[in-house]
């Protein structure tokens, strides 16, 4: 199923950058609320072939020019965007060649990029015991130990294919035990809850600030048989019920992780764990410290490329 918004036009944002700061930029213009993203990578790819930013394997250390296009609402204030995006390309310029930090844009229709993602997106193994067939695609066999997630990414962060995605996904195959409860903060497509409901969780919380990416996970959930087990609110942290939980996942960036050690403090029970991804490498330490003067101590990591993800567990609870 592919979500059709009412939006007929949409800006096309052009960032040009790097390779070694893609991943980082791309991250950024899908959480200021993009409806999409692609790459073009001029230096490596044949003359007007584009790909999905989130399949194009890259050198952790490239430093090619890099053409980002992404889109969003005509209804967004243009100057503010900028603005915004400037600032985040400001904040990954501290730990990443960002380039020119040229950005141009257009007005474009809807169906001149909406759907062309999604001829690079199909089924893939996303952890050992998960594996992803988007909704379009036939699902193939897979192992019978395994399980298989039906997806539909919509506008939403959270197709499976990013490295942050697959490191929490990894983790939740490893921790997840039966029973557990979870919560999945900034859940985007609703991946990561269908995932861990679906190893044997018994419930899953799952909160996003975007309303968008709020009812693509319901609809995700639905389609997997899981919607009577995983709740799905719109908001912030303050929209969580007064519970613990054994796991939960934040797949975000940073800086919205350090603001948030105070709530995963709250929400997590006794051996619980927190897995924390969408980090860069350069900000692991700072994450550390940051969780530790929190009462969390690091239990496990994995790294790829320029991405890190943790598990933290609280130190009474080692």
């Amino acid at each position: 199923m592919w979500r059709r918004l009412s939006v007929l036009k949409w800006y096309e944002i052009r960032i040009h950058t790097t390779g070694a700061a893609s991943e980082a930029v791309s991250d950024w213009v899908l959480e200021l609320g993009a409806g999409g993203c692609e790459v073009v990578e001029p230096d490596l790819l044949p003359d007007g072939v584009e790909g999905s930013l989130k399949d194009l394997k890259l050198p952790a250390d490239a430093s090619g020019k890099i053409l980002i296009k992404c889109w969003f609402s005509e209804q967004v204030n243009l100057e503010d965007l900028s603005s915004r995006i400037q600032e985040g390309l400001g904040r990954i310029a501290r730990f990443l060649p960002v380039g020119s930090r040229q950005i141009d844009t257009s007005l474009v229709d809807e169906e001149s990029w909406a759907d062309s993602w999604k001829k690079y997106y199909k089924p893939f193994q996303l952890s050992s015991r998960l594996f992803v067939c988007p909704s379009w695609e036939e699902a193939p066999q897979v192992p019978k130990d395994a399980r298989q997630i039906i997806l539909d990414p919509g506008m939403a962060f959270g197709s499976g294919t990013h490295e942050t995605t697959a490191l929490c996904a990894a983790f939740i195959d490893r921790y997840v035990r039966p029973g557990d409860r979870f919560i999945d903060a900034g859940c985007g497509s609703g991946i990561l809850s269908i995932a861990a409901v679906l190893l044997g969780a018994s419930k899953a919380i799952a909160f996003d600030i975007d309303p968008v990416a709020a009812r693509t996970a319901a609809d995700n959930c639905a389609m997997n048989g899981v919607a009577g087990q995983v709740t799905v609110l719109t908001g912030d942290a303050g929209v969580l019920p007064d519970e613990q939980v054994e796991l939960l996942a934040a797949n975000i960036v940073a800086d919205v992780i350090l603001s948030m050690f105070p709530v995963f403090s709250h929400h997590m029970a006794p051996r619980g764990r927190l897995i924390l991804s969408g980090i860069l490498w350069e900000r692991r330490d700072e994450i550390i410290r940051a969780g530790t003067g929190h009462g969390f101590q690091l239990a496990d990591e994995q790294r790829r490329g320029d991405w890190v993800a943790l598990v933290m567990t609280c130190q009474d609870s080692l």
